[in-house]
């Protein structure tokens, strides 16, 4: 008889998480249909930040330029201020 560790709730060791697999498949799917909307959707609001915010800050590097980039994120760098600086602002 083999037993799992408490890792596996005392169950046998390897005990495939069923559920989690079937959900796991069902997100997928419904990622299959929304992604591209939400895309859509997000993306330009992204964008419209990077270009505003480029207009009012001087020296505002965008990591990665206009490569592909995942289209809920941006990923900016302030020259010549420090993080510790804007994250006091931010408030």
């Amino acid at each position: 008889m083999l037993r799992g560790g408490h890792q596996e709730r005392g169950r046998r060791a390897g005990t495939e998480n069923i559920a989690g697999i079937v959900g796991m498949g069902s997100a997928c799917e419904l990622a299959e249909v929304h992604l591209p909307m939400i895309t859509a959707a997000v993306a330009p609001l992204r964008d419209r930040l990077q270009h505003g915010l480029a207009q009012i800050i001087p020296n505002v590097m965008v990591m990665g330029g206009e490569q592909p980039r995942t289209p809920n994120t941006l990923n900016i760098a302030f020259e010549f201020i420090e993080g510790e600086a804007i994250l006091l602002l931010l408030n």
